[in-house]
């Protein structure tokens, strides 16, 4: 069981290896860039995320979700 689970298929070998690649790269630009500006870089995203938050659209949406099914199941 352990083996095939850290084993990918051959159909995802290349998936594998993308993310493989892509986490080496983002430990690397870490490593380059220092704390200080990747702490910078995070903030600014989080920003940028909740800058564009919109409330009133969020309730609206959740109140249609929360609201258009019954909670009983259908027989």
């Amino acid at each position: 069981y352990r083996d095939g689970c850290l084993q990918a298929h051959s159909d995802q070998a290349h998936l594998a290896t993308l993310a493989s690649s892509s986490a080496q790269e983002v430990m690397e630009a870490i490593e380059e860039k220092g704390d200080d500006e990747i702490l910078d870089w995070e903030l600014d995203e989080l920003l940028a995320w909740t800058n564009s938050l919109n409330f009133e659209e969020y309730m609206e949406e959740w109140r249609l979700l929360a609201c258009s099914h019954t909670s009983e199941l259908g027989s």
